[in-house]
C-alpha cells in the first residue's frame, strides 16, 4: 500500500501524522453497496439462506434470520448518516 501524508498535527511535543492509502484491486464498502451486481448477489441469496435456515433452524429462526439482517442493515444506514427516510424539511 502506497500511504500520503495528508496531515500533520503537533499534540503534547508528539508530532501526529493521517495516512490515506491507496489500496490497489480493492474497494471501499460504499463503492460495494452501489453496485448493482451486489444487490443481485444479495437478492438470489436471500431465498436460498431462508431455505437453508428453515431446513436446519425452523420456521421462527428462518424468518427472523432475514428481518435481523434488514434491521442491521437500517441501523448501518442511519449510523452512516444515508437515512433514506429522513425529510428535508425542518418543523
Amino acid at each position: 500500500m502506497k500511504g500520503t501524508v495528508i496531515d500533520v498535527r503537533i499534540n503534547k511535543g508528539n508530532a501526529v501524522q493521517s495516512f490515506m492509502f491507496e489500496s490497489e484491486g480493492r474497494r471501499s464498502m460504499g463503492g460495494i453497496m452501489e453496485n448493482t451486481s451486489f444487490w443481485i448477489l444479495v437478492a438470489i441469496m436471500q431465498p436460498l439462506l431462508y431455505f437453508i435456515s428453515l431446513e436446519y433452524f425452523g420456521q421462527i429462526v428462518a424468518i427472523a434470520i432475514p428481518w435481523s439482517i434488514l434491521i442491521l442493515f437500517l441501523i448501518w444506514m442511519w449510523a452512516s448518516g444515508k437515512n433514506p427516510f429522513a425529510s428535508d424539511e425542518e418543523e
